[in-house]
This record gives C-alpha cells, sequence and structure tokens, in this order.
C-alpha cells in the first residue's frame, strides 16, 4: 500500500491534489514563513516575561520576537491549525473550501475555542468508544474472570 502525501489523495494509482488538503498545507507554510519573521504576540510576551524573570533582564519586544526558538513556533502553528480544522468540521455547514479558508483566516478571537475543545472531546469519545474491544475493556476494568 502507498503512503499518500497530505494534500494528496490516489485515484487509479496516480496521485492527484486534494483541494482541501493542499489549501491546508498553504496556509501551514505561508504561517511558517509569517511566524518565523513575526512570531505570534503570546510567544514573544512569553520570551520577554521570560528574561525577566530567569535573567532578571528587559528586552524590548523586537529582540524577544529573535529569540522564540522555531520549536515554539512550529508548535504553536500545529495547535492552530488543528484548532481552525476542528472549527471548520463543526460549523461548516457544506465543508467547501470557502467555509475552510474563512476558518483559517478568521482572527482567533472570533472563534468559540471552548465549543470548538468540548465538540473535540465528545467525537474523540465516542470514535474511541466504538472502537473499544471488549476483552481488553474487561481487562482494564478488573471485571474477567482471573482463573
Amino acid at each position: 500500500m502507498k503512503t499518500v502525501p497530505f494534500g494528496y489523495k490516489m485515484i487509479d494509482g496516480i496521485f492527484e491534489v486534494d483541494k482541501l488538503g493542499s489549501e491546508i498545507v498553504s496556509w501551514i507554510y505561508e504561517r511558517h514563513i509569517r511566524y518565523s519573521e513575526h512570531p505570534p504576540a503570546v510567544l514573544v510576551e512569553g520570551m520577554i516575561e521570560e528574561y525577566k524573570i530567569s535573567k532578571e533582564r528587559e528586552i524590548s519586544y523586537e529582540e524577544a520576537e529573535k529569540l522564540v526558538p522555531s520549536d515554539s513556533i512550529y508548535d504553536y502553528i500545529d495547535r492552530e491549525v488543528r484548532l481552525r480544522i476542528e472549527a471548520y468540521k463543526l460549523y461548516s455547514k457544506d465543508e467547501s473550501i470557502e467555509d475552510l479558508k474563512h476558518y483559517l483566516e478568521c482572527p482567533l478571537a472570533e472563534l468559540d475555542v471552548d465549543e470548538i475543545i468540548e465538540a473535540y472531546k465528545k467525537e474523540t469519545k465516542k470514535l474511541f468508544e466504538h472502537s473499544r474491544n471488549p476483552v481488553i475493556i474487561e481487562e482494564i476494568g478488573g471485571k474477567r474472570d482471573r482463573r
């Protein structure tokens, strides 16, 4: 079985661009460029605070921007894209490209983060419950007859 890269689908053994997936890949790439130059304010402010506490030193916003680790930026992008995709899944009426673009580009403040996270937890729990193996559940629950 061939592995299909994200943003593509395989039809009759040929890779074809998946429009929704490719939109997400483009968004991630654009954010990587943007955040590498100007990290999200929360990361920059965290770096300023870290310097105040650990190094007992004040640094400017511009200095802090340059000190934000790339791993922190990658983690932020990962969390942000996951949140936006969950918002799209939760609120999109027709799962169109236009809806996806809207949820990828709208300000985070417009999204009800708590509602999105709660819906995600419910969906994950439902998937887990539907896929559970009764034998494993009995072992975990201690209900299995131990001879």
